[in-house]
C-alpha cells in the first residue's frame, strides 16, 4: 500500500507540474498568480481560472483524502486537520508557488518528525516540525524554493 501511494503521489504531482507549466489553463493560472488585472485585461476569464483552480484543489485534497483513508482505513470528520495544517507547512516551507518547493517543504518535515521520533520524544513530534517553520520564516521569508517577492511600483 505504501508503494502504491508514493508512486501514485509522484505520478499526480508530475501530471499536475506538467498540467501548470504546458497547458493554456496553466498559463492562465500562472497569469492571474502574477497580476490579476493585467491577465482580465489580456483576455484571461480570472474568474473562471480561480474557480478550475479551486475544484483542481478539491480534487488533489480528495485524493490525498482517499489515500488516507486506504492506508489508515479511518474517516472522521477530524481526521485530516493536522494533516492539511502540515501540508500548509510544507508549502509555505518549500516556497508559496512552487510544486517542487512544496514536495521538498513535505520532505523535510516528514524528516524532521521522523529524526526527532528516533531520538526524542515522539509526543512533541508536531512540535519540531512547526519549530522548523517557525525558523525557516524568520530568516528566509520566501521559503527555501520560492521567489524574492520583488516590490512592484
Amino acid at each position: 500500500m505504501q508503494i502504491l501511494i508514493i508512486l501514485s503521489t509522484i505520478a499526480l504531482m508530475v501530471a499536475f507540474t506538467l498540467f501548470i507549466n504546458r497547458t493554456p489553463l496553466g498559463r492562465a493560472q500562472r497569469a492571474c498568480e502574477q497580476d490579476q488585472k493585467m491577465a482580465s485585461l489580456l483576455g484571461i476569464d480570472v474568474d473562471r481560472t480561480i474557480s478550475i483552480t479551486f475544484i483542481l484543489g478539491a480534487v488533489m485534497a480528495a485524493f490525498a483524502g482517499l489515500m488516507f483513508f486506504m492506508y489508515y482505513n479511518v474517516t472522521g470528520f477530524s481526521v485530516g486537520f493536522l494533516a492539511g495544517i502540515k501540508a500548509f507547512t510544507a508549502a509555505v516551507l518549500g516556497g508559496i508557488g512552487s510544486i517542487p518547493g512544496a514536495m521538498l517543504g513535505g520532505m523535510v518535515i516528514g524528516l524532521v518528525e521522523v529524526l526527532w521520533s528516533a531520538y526524542f520524544s515522539v509526543e512533541y513530534k508536531d512540535v519540531a516540525a512547526f519549530t522548523i517553520l517557525i525558523i525557516v520564516l524568520i530568516f528566509m521569508p520566501q521559503g527555501l524554493l520560492g521567489r524574492p517577492e520583488v516590490e512592484k511600483v
